[in-house]
């Protein structure tokens, strides 16, 4: 058993979901699969109940739970002093991401290769868009993860767009079914039922609200409701209202909700963003992690000695 199999059982056990836990440990789901399956044999009993829908905690796995995060706690401590003892004292990479996004393969996967080669350790803050420029600017994070919704969205800030994601019609699937949603006079009468949810322009700023309203976010103008970000997936998971959003939105992991992508609606740019005279050297250095990253997966890799802009 080892406590990397423990952290893993804790994020699966506050999230109750294996794909969850996968993007909180930056691990594959299958991983996650197999640390669970791992640490059940060498204890000798089951922890989750996998015969439902939806996986639940055992009596033992209960137990386990509910005494290990405070043993742990303290394990992680005791660790941390006898690094810190031996002069591997682990450097911060603080890291923003957008309030209604979740942990995407490409942040995953660079973080993941990332700490194969460096001590570090890893916070991640989860904030809306002002709230995002805001803490880059005054230092409370290094680099923020975010959908960029126009060209200008991080005007003066450092930019990498790794992605381009669709867009996407976001409701749940016991409500969709009920409708014919290829018809049009059936997807009108699902939306007369369920408004369809987009952020109120004031969360975002305000010289950005002239070019918010140019890019129209949804086919949907007459069933449209302003609504604050943080409240939108909440509602949208009680089956109170639909959306339309991008493909790692947090919504995308909620199985209990359907997306349909949106052919009519351009892809949305998805990237990191930091400051230029970033003064944590961990900033730079994940970039070009992130940068290589997508190269290989490009089956191009950046030339050395030449910025990637210039390539």
């Amino acid at each position: 058993m080892t406590t990397a199999q423990l952290h893993t059982f804790i994020s699966v056990c506050k999230s109750m979901s294996f794909t969850q836990a996968a993007r909180e440990r930056y691990i594959s789901q299958p991983a996650v699969s197999r640390q669970m399956a791992n640490l059940e044999d060498e204890l000798g009993t089951p922890l989750f109940d996998r015969t439902r829908s939806t996986i639940q905690l055992t009596a033992a796995g209960r137990h386990l739970y509910q005494h290990l995060t405070p043993i742990l706690d303290r394990l992680d401590a005791l660790l941390n002093q006898i690094s810190e003892m031996g002069g591997g004292e682990a450097s911060t990479l603080s890291i923003g991401l957008m309030l209604d996004q979740s942990m995407d393969r490409h942040i995953s996967r660079a973080l993941q290769w990332f700490r194969q080669s460096h001590n570090i350790s890893i916070t991640i803050l989860q904030l809306d868009l002002l709230e995002l420029m805001a803490a880059l600017k005054n230092g409370t994070i290094d680099i923020a993860v975010s959908v960029s919704a126009t060209e200008d969205m991080f005007a003066g800030f450092q930019r990498f767009l790794y992605a381009e994601e669709a867009m996407c019609f976001a409701a749940r699937r016991d409500q969709l079914y009920r409708f014919n949603t290829s018809t049009e006079e059936a997807m009108r009468q699902f939306l007369q039922a369920h408004p369809v949810l987009v952020p109120r322009k004031e969360a975002f700023p305000k010289e950005q609200h002239a070019a918010l309203y140019r890019n129209q976010t949804t086919p949907f103008p007459e069933y449209e409701v302003e609504y604050d970000l943080a409240s939108i997936s909440p509602m949208v998971a009680a089956g109170l209202a639909a959306t339309v959003v991008n493909e790692s939105n947090t919504l995308a992991v909620d199985q209990d909700i359907a997306l349909i992508p949106m052919r009519d609606l351009p892809p949305i740019g998805k990237g990191v963003f930091w400051l230029s005279d970033a003064p944590n050297p961990l900033v730079e250095q994940f970039i070009e992690c992130l940068r290589a990253m997508e190269a290989l997966d490009s089956n191009t890799l950046p030339r050395p000695g030449i910025p990637a802009e210039a390539q």
